[in-house]
């Protein structure tokens, strides 16, 4: 439960209208635009990644992040809300 005095912590509002897309509190992001940005050792050391890789599972993290996992098989990143919508 929140601390005293502390406003309670609010789900994050997402959805997954296709494989490809995933919308954030209103704002629509790409698989592809978002493993660009996944912040594991092993995505930023990819020059490129592939114009068809899909989410295959999303998870929130408490209130905060989302746990993104990739076709490509990546599921190493968190992004957190704040990032996500002021990006």
């Amino acid at each position: 439960s929140p601390a005293r005095g502390s406003p309670a912590e609010e789900p994050i509002v997402w959805s997954q209208p296709d494989p490809q897309t995933l919308v954030v509190e209103g704002i629509t992001y790409r698989a592809p635009d978002l493993q660009k940005r996944c912040p594991c050792v092993a995505c930023q050391g990819k020059n490129a990644v592939d114009s068809e890789v899909k989410f295959t599972a999303v998870k929130a993290v408490g209130s905060y992040a989302l746990s993104l996992r990739f076709s490509s098989g990546c599921s190493a990143g968190i992004y957190r809300l704040k990032e996500l919508t002021h990006a």
